[in-house]
C-alpha cells in the first residue's frame, strides 16, 4: 500500500480538501504469516511484531496523504476474521483464536497511533470505522441485511452459488457484492456521524435501512448533515 502510494504522487497525483480517501489493509500481513507464527515457540508475540508493523504502515500511509492535504480519510480496521469462511473451515478453524487475536492487536494498535496523527493532522478528517464490531452483528442478524448465508463461500473455486447476493462472502474472506454494498452503507454513516452515529444506526435500524430517520430520533445533534470544514476536530 505504501509503495501504491509512493507510484501515485510519483506520478503527479495529489490530495485536496475536498477529496476523501479510504484505506483498508493489514489482513494479508496476518494471513500470510499465520503458518509460521504457528510454528514458532510464542505465535502470540510473533503475530504482536507482525500486526504492529502492519499498523504502523497504515498509520504511516494515512500521515502522508493527510500531510498531503486531503480533507476526510476514513480508515477501516480489520473485521474479526473467525467469522469468514477461512477461519470456520476445518482446516483453518485450529488458527482462528490466533487470527483473531492478530486483528485484535492490530486495531489496538491502529487506533492509538491515528489518535496521535489525527491531533497531529488537524486538517484532515480522519475517521476510523470499526469493522471488528459490525461482524458479531452482522452474524448474528442476517436476514436484518438482507442475507440467508453468512458462514460460507459463494465461490467455491470452481462455481459460484446460485444466488450470489443472498450470501455475505464470495470466497474465503472477501465479501461479495452485497457484502461490500452492506459495509458501504455502514462507512457513510460513519463519514456523516463517526462512531457514535453508526451506534446509534444500528440501534434503531439494524439493516441500515432509513438511517437517517432512525439517528435523528435518537439525538438531535444528528439531526443535519453539514460538511466538513477545515480545522474542525
Amino acid at each position: 500500500m505504501l509503495a501504491q502510494l509512493g507510484a501515485y504522487t510519483g506520478r503527479g497525483g495529489r490530495f485536496g480538501q475536498g477529496d476523501l480517501v479510504t484505506v483498508l489493509g493489514g489482513a494479508n500481513d496476518i494471513f500470510q504469516t499465520l503458518a509460521l507464527a504457528g510454528a514458532s515457540s510464542a505465535p502470540l508475540a510473533y503475530m504482536n511484531t507482525v500486526t504492529n508493523t502492519a499498523s504502523s504502515n497504515v498509520n504511516t500511509l494515512v500521515n502522508a496523504v493527510a500531510g498531503a492535504g486531503a480533507g476526510t480519510i476514513l480508515v477501516a480496521n480489520l473485521p474479526k476474521l473467525s467469522l469468514t469462511p477461512q477461519f470456520r473451515s476445518p482446516a483453518g478453524a485450529p488458527a482462528a483464536g490466533l487470527a483473531d487475536a492478530a486483528a485484535g492487536n492490530f486495531n489496538s494498535t491502529l487506533l492509538t497511533k491515528l489518535n496521535a496523527t489525527a491531533a497531529a493532522q488537524p486538517g484532515s478528517n480522519i475517521i476510523l470505522m470499526d469493522l471488528f464490531r459490525i461482524g458479531d452483528v452482522i452474524a448474528a442478524n442476517p436476514a436484518d441485511f438482507g442475507f440467508t448465508n453468512v458462514t460460507d463461500k459463494c465461490f467455491t473455486g470452481t462455481s459460484v452459488c446460485a444466488s450470489p447476493d443472498t450470501y455475505f462472502y464470495f470466497d474465503d474472506v472477501h465479501p461479495t457484492a452485497a457484502g461490500h454494498r452492506a459495509i458501504a452503507r455502514l462507512a457513510t454513516d460513519y463519514l456523516y456521524y463517526a462512531d457514535i452515529g453508526a451506534q446509534a444506526t444500528l440501534a434503531g435500524e439494524t439493516a441500515f435501512r432509513h438511517r437517517e430517520d432512525a439517528l435523528d430520533a435518537a439525538s438531535e445533534a444528528f439531526s443535519g448533515r453539514q460538511d466538513w470544514t477545515r480545522g474542525c476536530p
